[in-house]
């Protein structure tokens, strides 16, 4: 909650400036306006990373049921969850927030407890793993 309070208060400074409050009661009425519009923002966010963190809890095999798919996708499939299998519960949130959920960086980073970069960096690097991984030239990850 002090995320809410610190980017609200931001907020207020940056807009300052193009404030047309007239009177005491314009300015809290403008306040309470910003307040409102980061609360929501946070339950949008909450929202979202609480579906994300439900699907982290469901075990590989009930992901996909190999005998669901295309004769033509096992390997893929195969081969992908060989790929991920060694994941740490922080990459593969890394992974499921920025591929699936679309999350910013700055989401991430605060999911993650880390800076916006320092999420960005994480990211390149861990496909950069998945990607040795798939092509066959980094076995042990």
């Amino acid at each position: 909650m002090d995320d809410v309070v610190q980017t609200a208060l931001l907020n207020l400074l940056r807009s300052y400036r193009t404030c047309q409050a007239r009177s005491e009661a314009e300015v809290r009425a403008w306040i309470h306006a910003i307040g409102r519009r980061e609360v929501a923002s946070l339950f949008r966010d909450e929202s979202r990373f609480s579906r994300v963190r439900a699907t982290l809890t469901i075990g590989p095999s009930e992901w996909t049921a190999e005998h669901e798919l295309d004769v033509e996708e096992r390997p893929v499939i195969r081969r992908l969850r060989f790929a991920i299998r060694p994941l740490r519960t922080d990459q593969h949130l890394l992974l499921w927030m920025r591929l699936q959920e679309r999350a910013t960086w700055p989401e991430i980073g605060r999911e993650l407890g880390i800076t916006p970069a320092g999420a960005k960096r994480r990211y390149q690097r861990l496909v950069a793993r998945l990607r040795r991984r798939l092509e066959g030239g980094d076995p042990a990850g």
